[in-house]
């Protein structure tokens, strides 16, 4: 499968990661990353047994033509193209690589016109009716594929042993750090991935210039928090807490949570198949709209 990636916002590097976990990458160029993050991380795998070699991004663009000529150079990318609807015709599915939700449709649209599945970075949207509206222009219902890759991402919730042992689940606080609306679907989708889609009640937010953050109990009696810190030294972290005990989640391992979400997406391109269930996606999409 020939890959297309596009887009690049402040503080993301996917277009690298991403591509480097299809194509392999650069050792020299790739130590050039802006994100320093991501060649420590990359240096850390075996090639080509941890990546997925057996796709190729092919074409990619950028808003800035000079980071759109490193990223093909640090991720083997053949071609650099000088608008984003140049690469239709040529691949046969896309990466969207943004994550602020407001440029999605923009760039989505003509590729969805084409009928191109497409991965959109998180969040789809920071409002269900933007959601609804990409939605909407799909050619069919698997067209989009979008979620936080740490909903697969096992390190941040119990196993079903560990979740036994807390007792009858009572409270879920979940903290991150950064912004509420590129950063806030990272604890929100695996709690939604894990208990299913939440229903709120009793809903309470609060911004300071320290965090955002939206409290609320859901059908089932279980209250959550979800807390983002714009302005604070905190790690991304889950604490489940239950009537015998309490469980804290770990590290996690930001390589495996991307590689396994885009081998969902191209299982999905495979299959012809939804893989995450639309009322989920839609879920998390209407708490990132509460918390605002």
């Amino acid at each position: 499968m020939k890959l297309g990636i596009l887009g690049l916002s402040p503080g993301n590097g996917h277009p690298y990661s991403w591509s480097a976990i299809f194509n392999g990458f650069d050792a020299t160029e790739m130590s050039k990353c802006p994100f320093p993050v991501i060649p420590d991380y990359l240096s850390k795998q075996r090639y080509p047994d941890d990546f997925l070699t057996g796709h190729q991004v092919t074409h990619v663009w950028t808003q800035d033509p000079e980071v759109s000529a490193h990223v093909a150079a640090a991720a083997r990318i053949a071609t650099v193209v000088s608008a984003p609807q140049d690469m239709i015709g040529h691949v046969d599915a896309v990466l969207l690589a943004r994550d602020d939700a407001r440029s999605h449709f923009s760039l989505a649209a003509p590729f969805l016109a084409a009928g191109l599945p497409i991965y959109i970075d998180k969040p789809l949207a920071v409002s269900t009716a933007d959601a609804q509206r990409l939605l909407d222009e799909q050619r069919y219902d698997w067209q989009i594929f979008s979620c936080s890759a740490l909903r697969y991402a096992p390190e941040l919730v119990p196993s079903e042993v560990e979740l036994s042992a807390l007792g009858e689940l009572r409270f879920i606080d979940a903290t991150t750090p950064k912004y509420w609306d590129t950063y806030a679907v990272h604890i929100v989708e695996p709690v939604v991935a894990n208990i299913g889609v939440l229903q709120p009640n009793g809903i309470h937010t609060q911004t300071t210039s320290t965090l955002q953050a939206l409290s609320f109990r859901d059908q089932r009696g279980i209250d959550y928090r979800f807390t983002a810190l714009p302005a604070a030294a905190a790690p991304l972290q889950f604490r489940w807490i239950g009537s015998q005990g309490s469980w804290q989640s770990g590290p996690f391992s930001s390589f495996a949570c991307f590689r396994t979400a885009l081998q969902e997406f191209i299982r999905g391109v495979e299959t012809q198949t939804q893989i995450i269930p639309r009322a989920e996606t839609l879920n998390v999409v209407s708490l990132l709209e509460l918390g605002r």
